[in-house]
């Protein structure tokens, strides 16, 4: 890699439109529209890279910003939903959210992105948001690779 080019602050991908969003003063819905990404403001410490000298976005690199934690020990969008519950299964619950309190305790099981963002709530929420991905990522390749050619 070029030691004088660098990643940009932003950039603007073109995308389908397929929520059907009009344009600013426009009726009707363009096909695509216009994406802009931003880099992100955290220093994340990169262990892998591309045969090129980038950064590496693969899933193996996202599992390490991640860290061995899984998508489904921390509720990343807090409780804003409340859902009714079973009564009889309240007990349950709770054992179950003590067990997730303490698995979250241990910094150790966090991969680099905890410290890059802040550490705390912050690191946590970036870290389990980061191994959703990676989950959401391998369901997608499962279906694609596996279960669509069997139709």
């Amino acid at each position: 890699k070029d030691p004088n080019e660098h990643i940009p602050c932003k950039r603007t991908f073109r995308v389908p439109n397929v929520d059907y969003v009009p344009e600013k003063g426009k009726k009707a819905a363009p096909k695509y529209r216009n994406i802009e990404l931003h880099l992100l403001k955290a220093k994340i410490r990169t262990e892998m890279y591309t045969p090129s000298g980038w950064p590496s976005v693969s899933s193996d690199a996202l599992k390490t910003f991640a860290g061995k934690i899984s998508a489904e020990l921390y509720d990343v969008m807090g409780d804003d939903y409340d859902f009714q519950s079973n009564n009889d299964k309240a007990g349950d619950v709770e054992q179950e959210a003590k067990s997730v309190a303490q698995v979250s305790e241990d910094e150790s099981v966090y991969g680099s992105a905890f410290h890059a963002f802040g550490g705390g709530e912050e690191g946590k929420k970036a870290c389990h948001a980061i191994a959703a991905l990676c989950q959401m990522s391998s369901i997608d390749a499962l279906i694609s690779n596996f279960i669509l050619p069997l139709q």
